[in-house]
């Protein structure tokens, strides 16, 4: 299995996604092996953005450009749990 580098951004809300907040993600990744990464960098795999409507704290901008421009997969929650399924 690959260990992959995965940074979380924007707001994780109990109404966006169930029961899970930020921290509950990254305690996820961890316990299938994986990393979670403060910033974008050469060796990130996948940006999980959060997908709750709350205003001012959505995913930057500069942060969703940053991982375009180095082509990093941009994922929701749902997405990167069949990705974490998969692995």
């Amino acid at each position: 299995m690959k260990k992959l580098n995965i940074v979380i951004s924007g707001c994780f809300t109990e109404q966006a996604i169930g029961h899970y907040g930020r921290k509950q993600v990254a305690e996820m990744i961890r316990h299938y092996g994986h990393t979670v990464q403060e910033k974008i960098c050469g060796n990130t795999n996948y940006l999980c953005v959060g997908q709750a409507n709350v205003p001012g704290r959505g995913v930057g901008p500069s942060k969703l450009a940053k991982a375009k421009a180095m082509k990093v997969k941009i994922v929701t929650l749902e997405q990167l749990t069949a990705v974490l399924d998969a692995a």
